[in-house]
């Protein structure tokens, strides 16, 4: 548990870092050319909606696609509110390979539902062409929600951090870790569980 989690946390680390370097380079060069730059907007609109896609790793258990929807309040330039939905379905363990399958087919459904703070910390803009600008955003999100996994129905803790770019359209692309933290009685009692997730998504501005 502890090897995955560090790997997790270096991958994700390398993609902010990926990001926030895409985030700054090309102002100055636009700047001193002369041009024109015209930048999309984040914060005009209200509201979010849109569809997840990724992968969570399942503590005990297996790494599984996740599919989910995604909608955002915003209720100030840098603060929003934030609601979830995903679902993944756990294969075979480790451990129920050697020892036996511990969950009916029914109970291998892992479903979540999250409600979420979120805060912009970093603002920024990317210049995939110099005379146009897209608004973005490193924003951290926590939260409570529920999880319902192996016949258990859990309250649980997230806590995450995302990227946002604001693109043609009034579409927001999107890339999240989030950890959803909850006790679980599967394999040890009260067993405190840790499910990485790394999602990315496209939502509508409305």
């Amino acid at each position: 548990m502890e090897i995955r989690f560090q790997h997790v946390l270096l991958v994700l680390r390398a993609i902010i870092c990926g990001l926030i370097f895409v985030t700054n380079p090309v102002l100055s060069a636009a700047e001193s050319d002369g041009d024109t730059i015209q930048a999309t907007d984040l914060d005009t609109e209200f509201f979010e909606l849109g569809i997840i896609v990724g992968v969570i790793s399942i503590d005990d258990f297996t790494s599984e696609p996740v599919f989910g929807i995604g909608a955002k309040f915003h209720a100030t330039e840098d603060l929003f509110l934030q609601f979830s939905y995903g679902q993944a379905h756990a294969s075979l363990s480790t451990y129920e390979t050697s020892q036996g399958q511990l969950l009916v087919d029914s109970d291998r459904d892992y479903r979540y539902l999250d409600f979420l703070v979120g805060f912009n910390v970093m603002a920024g803009e990317v210049f995939p062409r110099t005379n146009k600008a897209y608004l973005s955003a490193l924003y951290v999100v926590a939260g409570v929600g529920n999880t319902e996994f192996g016949g258990e129905e859990s309250f649980t803790l997230v806590a995450g951090v995302g990227y946002k770019v604001g693109i043609d359209g009034g579409l927001v692309w999107s890339v999240e870790f989030k950890d959803h933290i909850y006790q679980s009685g599967l394999l040890r009692e009260n067993e405190t569980t840790h499910n990485i997730e790394i999602s990315t998504g496209i939502s509508f501005l409305f």
